[in-house]
């Protein structure tokens, strides 16, 4: 994800590069959506979304709650 709205300045363990960013930048999103949603399996990983992304992660918890209704 960090690669994705840096345009490469900040990568993290794995990446796509910064073309794939650059052909498909509306990825972002789902990108995250993924992150999110393998982070709920994950402390450390949560913790890092918490941290990071605490906005964007309230609203991705408010979502799943909402799908699960």
């Amino acid at each position: 994800m960090f690669e994705g709205i840096t345009n490469g300045k900040i990568v993290g363990c794995a990446c796509h590069g910064v073309g794939y960013w650059k052909k498909h930048p509306e990825y972002v999103t789902s990108e995250a959506f993924a992150h999110m949603y393998e982070a709920q399996f994950d402390s450390i990983r949560y913790g890092e979304m918490k941290k990071y992304f605490p906005g964007a992660l309230k609203s991705f918890e408010k979502m799943m709650k909402e799908m699960a209704k």
